[in-house]
């Protein structure tokens, strides 16, 4: 069964500005409660008192949201740059002896304006690197084992 809350609830959800307000404290309680009492009224088919929605409205508790977290927001304005790197291939390599020596040969030819990113695991390494390095990439890793390219990626990194 629904109640006055569960419709007050809904609506102050349903209208974000409305909720942010009633948190910042700079709505009349009172005003709202009678501007709300004709649409909570429809909604549990019977008519409500505006004390109810008043008192509703001052219960009110928002869910923990981390979009209204002060301390999101601080760490989102204190972020530093953001760079956005696309059309990058990614080459996940097995493992072997010889896979340091091809890595090696694709560090002594690679541009430093080049995005370059390699990540090694217990089986496979992976290496991501702008398009235009494919068949460099190619050539020096000819002698390993390919298990799979994928192309048209994109990366983001941010500054902290």
């Amino acid at each position: 069964m629904k109640t006055v809350a569960n419709c007050v609830e809904s609506i102050l959800m349903s209208q974000p500005f409305l909720e942010e307000a009633l948190l910042r404290g700079i709505i009349n309680y009172s005003a709202l409660a009678e501007e709300l009492q004709e649409t909570v009224g429809k909604m549990l088919k019977k008519p409500v008192k505006s004390g109810a929605i008043m008192m509703a409205l001052r219960r009110y508790n928002p869910p923990a949201d981390l979009g209204s977290s002060p301390k999101l927001k601080r760490m989102m304005q204190n972020l530093g740059d953001i760079t956005l790197r696309s059309n990058l291939i990614d080459f996940t390599f097995l493992n072997s002896k010889t896979l340091a020596q091809s890595h090696a040969q694709v560090l002594e030819n690679i541009n430093e304006t080049i995005f370059y990113a390699f990540t090694r695991g217990i089986k496979e390494s992976n290496i991501m690197v702008s398009h235009n390095e494919k068949q460099r990439v190619l050539e020096c890793f000819k002698t390993e084992t390919c298990l799979e390219m994928k192309e048209n990626l994109s990366a983001i990194s941010i500054s902290l």
